[in-house]
């Protein structure tokens, strides 16, 4: 009876959802073609910052230009 109530309460119905939810996002990360696009998407991430930090670090006059000729 207690259990019937309980399981009946608004607070139940939004923890049950969130389990579910948890539940669904388990289940994908098993997923190996998910876990190969995580890592992926981790490695371009981690690349396209390294570029960038070299692209910063040049100091030297630019021989080739495009844009404008003047």
């Amino acid at each position: 009876m207690l259990n019937e109530k309980l399981r009946e309460t608004e607070d139940f119905k939004v923890i049950s959802k969130v389990m579910k939810e948890f539940e669904r996002i388990e289940e994908k990360n098993r997923c190996l073609r998910v876990r190969f696009l995580d890592w992926l998407s981790y490695q371009l991430a981690d690349w396209s910052v390294r570029v960038k930090k070299v692209s910063d670090r040049i100091d030297s006059p630019c021989i080739i230009k495009i844009g404008d000729k003047k």
